[in-house]
């Protein structure tokens, strides 16, 4: 929802900077880099953004402000016992991170050696469109265009709750390894990104590379569905 707003609303910024505080405070602690995002994306210099810059700035940190003052009469969804401090222990969480994204890439695959090789190349196929996608085609659009700004706001979306995942784990006392409801926006962002790309890239490629796609496509889908 946020990311719609984003696109197709960027002068709305009370309503992205009210979903990504509610979801912050009220939902999930790993979301806890969605107000930057929100605040970052009302700074950014649309073309429809026009004037008054600062103004946006300031209604997408109100709700924040407002979230965390109410969390003090109703609660929120973050650990009591957790205290502001140096944690650590980045490289575990990126370790398990990195285990779960596999998990999505490579299912019902268990031989290490046949894993790691699905992994990577899946990775840097889909890195590849992504990145061909935005080069080719997107980066040449009008600047006001929708194709551009989505993609601007699903790498400034992904950036921030990467970075917030990230100081969570560093910053704050008694936060748990990343779990699959962590990362799966992450996954599900880089999901709509390889799916955007495709279809953009998609009328341009040749029959083979088209071929090619659908016998990737299979058989990751029939690997997911044997699981």
């Amino acid at each position: 929802g946020m990311l719609v707003v984003m696109v197709h609303a960027p002068r709305w910024s009370l309503a992205y900077g009210g979903l990504a505080a509610a979801t912050a405070v009220f939902l999930a602690p790993s979301a806890v880099g969605l107000p930057v995002v929100a605040i970052a994306w009302a700074a950014w210099p649309h073309p429809t953004n026009g004037r008054g810059r600062p103004g946006r700035v300031l209604l997408a940190l109100l709700p924040l402000l407002a979230a965390v003052l109410l969390a003090r009469v109703v609660g929120d969804a973050w650990p009591a016992d957790g205290g502001l401090g140096w944690a650590g222990g980045l490289d575990r969480s990126l370790r398990a991170a990195r285990t779960i994204v596999g998990d999505q890439l490579a299912p019902g695959i268990s031989s290490p050696p046949v894993r790691v090789f699905v992994i990577a190349d899946l990775a840097l196929i889909l890195i590849a469109v992504i990145a061909m996608a935005w080069w080719r085609i997107a980066r040449r659009q009008p600047v006001a265009a929708a194709l551009r700004r989505w993609y601007a706001a699903s790498g400034t979306l992904a950036l921030g709750l990467a970075v917030g995942l990230a100081a969570r784990r560093l910053l704050v006392l008694g936060t748990p390894e990343p779990d699959l409801a962590a990362v799966f926006p992450l996954a599900m962002l880089g999901t709509l990104a390889a799916i955007v790309s495709l279809a953009v890239w998609w009328p341009r490629w040749p029959r083979w590379g088209k071929a090619v796609a659908l016998l990737l496509a299979g058989g990751w889908l029939q690997a997911a569905l044997r699981t």
